[in-house]
């Protein structure tokens, strides 16, 4: 199958579960006036309460004075710091656990969509997904990320040891060190956007994928992603064009939004219900890019798997409801 097959099943899976879209765009307001009432209501009332000024702050002209007015205000007001800082971990556990359930839910609806494509949208399903695969997924996020920190920090040491190595040909050749410090520019450039943002994506694409299909711990996932990654390279390729497309749309049409508001400035109130349209239309690429990447894996990872092991597979989506016994009925009765 080609590509555009698989962008085509994307789009199909989306359309035919549009409620995940709406969903994503309520979770995307909730979470912004989450903040303003869990952190912004409280931090306002209290300074109200304690009556503090912070246009003294704005008057300092220098660093040092704005640091040790800010630690003076911080030993002054200790109650405050510690309802801001109250506040923010209750926002954080807040938001941690909607999205939660809100990636799992979305993720598990378009992997019981592809594995059974005559099965309906229902929240009941929604929730029941999330439920299921909040942990696991929350899990593999944070291995995900603890991961990266190796790569970042590798990345950091060799921006320093590049930076190092062009002030020693400045001495030498102005010309060379031209040439080097743009060659080196362009290969820290394209492997930060190859392990910091192109890999990352790509395994927690088809790591979900694995979760949701396989229903494994993160540690099998993980595993298992990476397996998939080297021995599936074109996924990587596949989730690349992806990515750039998703790009290269928000890209132009937040560019011409941007003009049209330059030229005509008294429509900023309409712009800004367009712009909540193109929030929703975003939420709806993103979705069609993880379904298409969900359907990649489960036609080149998940059924060749089932293949392989020698199990009966049919090629179009699995209907998961098996025949029940009768009562008294047991399966080896059943054989016979």
């Amino acid at each position: 199958m080609g590509y555009l097959s698989f962008v085509k099943e994307g789009f199909h899976t989306v359309n035919k579960n549009w409620q995940l879209v709406i969903i994503q765009f309520i979770a995307t307001i909730i979470s912004v006036f989450g903040f303003f009432i869990i952190v912004g209501m409280p931090i306002a009332i209290a300074f109200v309460v304690f009556g503090i000024d912070l246009t003294e702050i704005l008057r300092l002209r220098d660093l040092q004075s704005v640091f040790w007015k800010a630690v003076e205000l911080l030993n002054k007001y200790f109650a405050l710091a510690i309802i801001i800082i109250l506040s923010l971990l209750l926002y954080l556990i807040s938001i941690i656990v909607l999205w939660g359930f809100n990636i799992g839910g979305t993720f598990g609806i378009l992997g019981r969509h592809i594995l059974n494509g005559s099965r309906k949208f229902t929240f009941r399903a929604f929730f029941a997904e999330g439920k299921a695969l909040f942990l696991p997924l929350f899990l593999f996020s944070i291995a995900v990320a603890i991961i990266l920190v190796i790569p970042a920090f590798a990345l950091g040491f060799l921006r320093g040891v590049t930076s190092f190595v062009v002030e020693i040909l400045q001495n030498y050749d102005a010309a060379l060190s031209l040439f080097f410090a743009t060659f080196f520019k362009l290969l820290f450039y394209s492997a930060t956007f190859l392990l910091l943002i192109l890999v990352p994506f790509a395994t927690t694409a088809y790591g979900s994928a694995y979760i949701v299909f396989n229903r494994v711990n993160p540690i099998k996932a993980i595993k298992g992603t990476i397996r998939f990654l080297c021995s599936t390279p074109s996924s990587i390729v596949f989730l690349c064009g992806m990515f750039l497309g998703f790009v290269a749309i928000s890209f132009t049409v937040m560019s011409f939004l941007v003009v049209i508001l330059f030229i005509l400035p008294v429509i900023a109130p309409i712009l800004s219900f367009f712009y909540l349209i193109v929030n929703v239309m975003q939420w709806y690429l993103i979705l069609v890019i993880f379904s298409s990447a969900y359907h990649y894996y489960y036609r080149m990872g998940y059924a060749s798997k089932t293949l392989l092991s020698g199990e009966d597979f049919d090629a179009s989506p699995k209907i998961e409801s098996a025949q029940t016994p009768l009562p008294g009925e047991t399966d080896a009765t059943r054989q016979e």
